[in-house]
């Protein structure tokens, strides 16, 4: 297996793991009083987006040239990055939303 397929399998493997991530917090924030579920909402949006952009970047990796990828690497890994903090920050103000209402 290349380097590159390797790496796309990895980023799939994360996409996958965060899309379930998505849906277990889309599903809470219904939950959530008005306020909160527009706050969760409007992250869940955000990582959806980003979402979106890594897959679409990953479809041109795999079509990619030797030389095109690494910069569409460079670019994946970006997004990669900005979607873990977003995810992180996500959990972060859910928990402390929960832990407010106790």
């Amino acid at each position: 297996m290349s380097t590159r397929d390797k790496y796309i399998e990895m980023a799939k493997a994360q996409l996958d793991e965060w899309n379930a991530t998505i849906d277990k917090l889309e599903a809470e924030s219904k939950k959530e009083k008005a306020e909160m579920q527009l706050k969760y909402e409007t992250q869940v949006k955000e990582m959806k987006v980003k979402r979106d952009e890594l897959q679409e970047k990953l479809k041109k990796i795999s079509g990619a040239t030797d030389d095109a990828w690494e910069t569409l690497k460079d670019e994946s890994g970006k997004l990669l990055d900005q979607m873990k903090g977003t995810l992180v920050e996500t959990k972060e103000a859910f928990l402390a939303g929960l832990n407010e209402k106790k």
